[in-house]
């Protein structure tokens, strides 16, 4: 039964130092990019405005202007040893 105490407080002793390392790395990327936080800050201010029934639906909406622009066509890529007709498919 100690054992197991030890272990358990060995956990948590790892979980919360793992926790802390966690913040810090994320206050850190959030320091290097502010617009995550205007953007994030927008999104929950225009959800809190319309309050959806479906905030996911809601959300691709939302940030699907964002999106760039998917490719009307896949690009077709020709590969194969030279002198053996590539240029006669395109």
């Amino acid at each position: 039964m100690e054992e197991n105490v030890n272990f358990d407080n060995e956990v948590l002793a790892y979980l919360s130092i793992r926790k802390d390392e966690l913040i810090q790395t994320h206050q850190e990327y959030i320091a290097r990019h502010p617009e995550i936080r205007e953007v994030l800050n927008d999104y929950l201010s225009s959800v809190l405005l319309y309050k959806p029934d479906d905030v996911f639906v809601y959300a691709k909406e939302y940030f699907h202007p964002f999106n760039p622009t998917p490719l009307k066509y896949k690009p077709l890529i020709v590969v194969g040893p030279s002198a053996v007709g590539k240029h006669t498919l395109i």
